[in-house]
């Protein structure tokens, strides 16, 4: 887990299991392969996006979102008020938060907004990146949302 993550989690004394890909019998390679070896249904894997802001009051953004969703990209441009919205570079990732393209977490992103799609919270707990690349981490959904002033909204 990135030390970043750590640190809020235990910051927030949020309540919160770790998952780690190389303690499965085999190679999770994918979402479904995710899935069998942690018994977590695929819609209770959330992906968190790092988006690129045109326009808007802020430059990047976080979106957590069901693994199985696709982002309404004109959707969250219009929530932010922005003109677009599209994926940030792996470098501007980096600088700002120095988590790897497939490791990106709303734990420990400081100040940087929050999207969270109403969907994650139809379930008590949803898994989310732990900051590096093989490690989720099971949260509560609204108390992630909290601690990270997340904005509640439909981005799908």
């Amino acid at each position: 887990m990135h030390p970043r993550v750590r640190e809020s989690l235990e910051q927030h004394d949020l309540s919160h299991r770790v998952w780690e890909h190389r303690l499965a019998p085999s190679p999770i390679r994918s979402p479904a392969d995710f899935s069998v070896f942690s018994g977590i249904p695929l819609e209770r894997i959330a992906k968190t996006l790092f988006l690129a802001v045109a326009g808007g009051t802020t430059p990047f953004v976080l979106v957590v979102c069901p693994m199985t969703a696709k982002l309404d990209l004109p959707a969250i441009a219009s929530l932010l008020e922005a003109t677009t919205v599209a994926m940030g570079s792996r470098q501007a990732l980096a600088e700002q938060l120095g988590y790897p393209p497939n490791g990106v977490s709303p734990i420990g992103a400081g100040e940087l907004p929050v999207l969270m799609d109403e969907q994650v919270f139809a379930h008590q707990t949803i898994t989310v990146g732990g900051g590096e690349a093989g490690v989720e981490v099971e949260v509560d959904p609204q108390a992630l949302a909290n601690m990270s002033a997340a904005r509640r909204c439909r981005c799908t």
